[in-house]
């Protein structure tokens, strides 16, 4: 081998080797800065970064409505917008029939809001069905004893406020015109401290002080007044069976006076049985009664034709009465309970006698038929906030269910 080829052969090793190294450190290079980026990935999908974002902020707001919205979205396919039958002959005018049902809602018959929207949705519905125009929403008030000075709401039954508007507005919504009708409940009047029944009622209370009676009384209704008003409710009751206050007729006046300074509506006065004179019905828009007449038949065998026939002179008293008045007469209760021979006294609630669906069905039917034509408005008496579980066993005043729920719906077939 020759000298030059040596050092040629040399040169090339030597390049060989610097090549390999070369390439072995661009290796190596490579793989540290593929380890490192790995690495940094991984540091940066772990570390979190925590923002306090206030509540109600636009970020906060944003992302619940966009949670909102996909839930509202992923369940369209199976949910769909409740729906509630409406009215099927609406008053159209402030002088149509009152096709009317009452409603008696006291605030431990239901838990809360939603338990009180659950039942009142079913009732209003129900009543949609049975050609009924108008409601009586009945609200109880109380006073310690049939002396009492002070009436009062008692948080226990008197619905809150919200809860009376709430049922206005679902009432509305299915096309029923409102009566707003507080009411004296009776619980400490005919009762005793010591549960004694006492034999007063409301049409028998003797306040000690009549003033602050009229002052404590006429508060809580100018509170209703207002709710009535806001709410453009039709009717509002100013009294029920306040037998003995009647006779204050100044004292009537001016809550009259008050109340037309708040509420805009028809306003009544709800008599039991006759008409008293004292009452100033020339500033009331018609006469109302609660109509529990003693008829004079036949408890075991009376028919429909008696019971009519029955009704003639009672009719004919207080129609007489409301002509010389000049005043439309409406009913604002009228009914009786599912018990045998109920029609005779029909504000008896308990009669101890069996259950006869008949007897409360021909009571409806032969009503209707005496009492239609000389009235500008009949309300049935009555039912609560919900639906009887069984109705063919309960023998009280609810006819919703039972046979007379029919003869309801004749009844306001037509109205005009």
């Amino acid at each position: 081998m020759s000298r030059k080829e040596t050092i040629t052969r040399g040169v090339t090793s030597i390049i060989s080797i610097l090549l390999l190294i070369g390439i072995t450190y661009v290796l190596w290079i490579a793989k540290t800065n593929v380890a490192e980026t790995k690495d940094i990935k991984e540091a940066t999908t772990q570390e979190t970064v925590e923002v306090d974002v206030p509540e109600n902020s636009p970020i906060s707001i944003f992302e619940t409505e966009i949670g909102v919205e996909e839930e509202a979205s992923s369940k369209k396919s199976t949910t769909t917008t409740p729906s509630h039958t409406r009215v099927a002959n609406p008053r159209n005018s402030p002088n149509d029939f009152q096709a009317g049902i009452g409603i008696l809602v006291y605030k431990n018959d239901y838990e809360d809001l939603e338990s009180l929207k659950w039942k009142i949705d079913k009732i209003l519905d129900k009543l949609t069905e049975n050609n009924i125009n108008s409601i009586s929403i009945n609200i109880p008030l109380y006073q310690d004893s049939y002396a009492s000075s002070t009436v009062y709401k008692d948080e226990n039954f008197t619905p809150k406020n919200e809860e009376i508007v709430f049922i206005i507005r679902s009432a509305k919504m299915r096309g029923f015109s409102i009566m707003l009708r507080p009411f004296l409940d009776e619980q400490n009047i005919s009762y005793n401290s010591s549960g004694r029944y006492t034999s007063e009622w409301r049409g028998t209370i003797e306040p000690k002080d009549k003033e602050k009676w009229f002052e404590t009384y006429a508060k809580i209704l100018i509170d209703y007044a207002k709710l009535a008003e806001n709410e453009e409710v039709e009717f509002f009751t100013i009294g029920t069976e306040l037998t003995s206050m009647e006779k204050y007729t100044e004292d009537w006046e001016n809550l009259i006076k008050d109340l037309r300074g708040t509420y805009s509506g028809q306003m009544t006065y709800s008599a039991n049985r006759l008409i008293p004179p004292e009452m100033p019905w020339h500033a009331l828009d018609f006469i109302s009664i609660d109509a529990f007449y003693f008829l004079d038949v036949s408890a075991e065998n009376a028919t429909e034709e008696d019971i009519i026939n029955a009704w003639k002179p009672w009719i004919q008293d207080i129609a007489t009465q409301a002509e010389s008045i000049g005043k439309p007469l409406v009913i604002t209760e009228l009914g009786t309970s599912a018990q045998k021979g109920s029609f005779r006294s029909s504000w008896i609630w308990d009669h101890n006698t069996s259950i006869d669906m008949e007897a409360q069905r021909m009571f409806y039917k032969a009503s209707c038929k005496a009492l239609k034509e000389h009235v500008s408005g009949i309300y049935w008496w009555a039912t609560n906030i919900w639906l009887l579980e069984n109705p063919e066993q309960d023998e009280g005043f609810n006819p919703l269910g039972k046979p007379a729920e029919r003869e309801i719906e004749a009844c306001f077939e037509t109205t005009s």
